[in-house]
């Protein structure tokens, strides 16, 4: 079965920092799937689970994140191999960066 690296972007959150709270996020995700379409769905899902049980939830002031994919690769067994899986977590951005 394929393995796909899925770059996804989070939007229309609210969480509260010291100086200005953070409204979105990006963040990497490897699959294991049999089609660009169900790696998409996968790696969405695993964002859900992440950010309902990684506490974000209840310290968000909006609604759940609106999770888009922005870039898709099929990995080769080679780059597969020779690249390191992404780490969990977000890359959070506030307004003004």
């Amino acid at each position: 079965m394929p393995h796909f690296d899925v770059v996804l972007d989070g939007s229309g959150i609210d969480l509260p920092t010291v100086d200005e709270p953070i409204i979105g996020f990006h963040a990497t995700r490897r699959v294991r799937a049999k089609s660009e379409d169900a790696a998409r769905d996968a790696a969405k899902l695993m964002i859900q689970l992440e950010w309902r049980d990684g506490n974000y939830q209840p310290r968000n002031r909006a609604a759940a994140p609106v999770v888009a994919v922005r870039d898709i690769a099929q990995l080769s067994i080679w780059k597969r191999l020779s690249t390191k899986q992404p780490k969990e977590g977000f890359a959070f951005y506030t307004i003004n960066g």
